[in-house]
């Protein structure tokens, strides 16, 4: 699954907006996307990235909808942003907050890295 898929599969939520986060969480925003739409058809995405360490997704959309958003948001923090496991997840120490499973962490500063999660 890709960006790309996700915000085709989704045009009227990311009418005005793209996900500015690793592919790691990819399932769990299209997991959530899904579940917001069902409980407010019209909800519409205004941002959607990591920040300290953890996914933030902003959206216009009612109570129940915001209260899925926020379980998605505790939930990444259990899932490795790079890769998606949730095996051996914790946050690793550094200039920036990250989540990520041991074997990402290892590779976390290897040539192309980045450019493989992004």
């Amino acid at each position: 699954m890709t960006k790309s898929d996700i915000t085709n599969k989704y045009p009227g939520f990311f009418e005005d907006c793209e996900i500015g986060c690793f592919c790691g969480w990819l399932e769990l925003i299209d997991r959530t996307v899904e579940k917001v739409l069902s409980v407010d058809p019209s909800a519409k995405a205004k941002q959607i990235k990591e920040k300290f360490g953890r996914l933030r997704i902003y959206a216009s959309c009612n109570k129940e909808a915001y209260q899925i958003i926020l379980d998605a948001e505790d939930e990444s923090q259990y899932i490795c942003e790079a890769c998606g496991t949730g095996d051996s997840v914790r946050l690793q120490p550094g200039h920036w907050l990250k989540h990520y499973c041991d074997d990402c962490q290892n590779k976390r500063y290897t040539k192309g890295f980045l450019e493989s999660v992004s």
